[in-house]
């Protein structure tokens, strides 16, 4: 079967014949329908590579597939069933983090690949696809996961104020989220190559103002907007060097900011003591995220369609990074 795949090291991936994946008893096969492409995605793509990148390694995280084949001791799902994966798996069940509640930190968990034709997926990490939702939409279920358990992380109350950084997926997602959760006033910020599409899309979504920093002092909007004040809360989810310290500067006094984005190891922010800042870092989920996200998707339609801009075959991967890393697009997906 077809798969793309990093190999080595250097910018670019690989579309190679791999072996079928194996059936265990508590697991299934799934028949993938659509896998985004993510910013995780793009870093492994660039060469960036995470402790979670093996190599080599079957990328993409965000599939949605059809099950064909499920083992003997899997019974909440049956072949036929379409469903969208939590593909964080590996947990050891024996570290200080698996053992205190914190498994998302263990250092034995992985990332199920989901760019392939058919892929072998624990029972524990299967949702049902909402009847409401297409199933070319619902890896889109992945990145708002991120979002909402940044909205939990930084404690967010309605009416509250934010400013998202960075208007990719995992932005749009947070304004959503945001606007869900009843935030008072969201800022969205990007540059020049974001406005087309993605900060027209950030206003349709329902931003209150959006800032091609290219063009105006993002800081000084924020402030105006906010009488002076500045933010509750500030979403980074741009990984980016000058972002960071920018965003800290969007604050009120006691304001969070939450990091969603992979800074650099040697990233340098401001002390934050003199005005009681607190940063955050929130780089995935939680079971419980996932827990409390599928019933409410069941109960209500949120349209992730908007957001995919792009569908490829899978043999075009190649294509499909570098459309996502051009930000001519807002989501990529693959279909193998």
């Amino acid at each position: 079967m077809k798969a793309v795949l990093k190999t080595g090291l250097g910018i670019g991936v690989e579309v190679l014949d791999v072996p079928y994946p194996k059936l265990t008893s508590t697991s299934v096969i799934m028949k993938t329908i659509a896998c985004g492409i993510c910013g995780a995605d793009l870093e492994v793509y660039q060469g960036r590579l995470s402790k979670l990148a093996k190599l080599p390694m079957i990328m993409g995280h965000e599939v949605s597939g059809e099950i064909v084949e499920a083992g003997d001791g899997v019974t909440d799902f049956t072949a036929g069933d379409r469903v969208v994966i939590q593909p964080f798996t590996g947990m050891c069940g024996k570290c200080y983090y698996c053992k205190t509640g914190q498994a998302w930190s263990c250092p034995s968990r992985r990332m199920i690949g989901g760019m392939a034709e058919y892929v072998s997926v624990p029972n524990e990490n299967l949702y049902l696809i909402p009847e409401n939702m297409k199933p070319e939409e619902a890896p889109l279920c992945e990145p708002f996961a991120v979002a909402l358990h940044a909205l939990h992380a930084a404690s967010f109350n309605i009416l509250e104020t934010a400013v998202v950084l960075g208007p990719g997926p995992v932005g749009l997602m947070t304004l959503m989220a945001l606007r869900a959760a009843g935030a008072g006033l969201v800022v969205v910020t990007g540059t020049g190559k974001d406005v087309s599409p993605r900060l027209e899309l950030a206003t349709k979504i329902g931003a209150d103002a959006t800032v091609n920093i290219e063009e105006a002092n993002a800081v000084n909007v924020v402030k105006t907007l906010t009488k002076g004040l500045g933010v509750d809360v500030v979403f980074d989810t741009t990984g980016s060097q000058k972002a960071g310290p920018q965003g800290m500067q969007m604050l009120k006094t006691k304001g969070r900011m939450i990091v969603i984005g992979h800074y650099p190891e040697d990233m340098a922010l401001a002390d934050p003591s003199y005005k009681g800042y607190s940063i955050t870092g929130n780089v995935s989920y939680d079971w419980d995220t996932w827990e409390r996200l599928m019933p409410y998707l069941e109960r209500r339609h949120v349209d992730f369609e908007q957001f995919i801009t792009h569908r490829l075959p899978l043999d075009e991967a190649d294509k499909g990074f570098q459309l996502a890393t051009s930000r001519k697009s807002v989501k990529v997906v693959l279909l193998p």
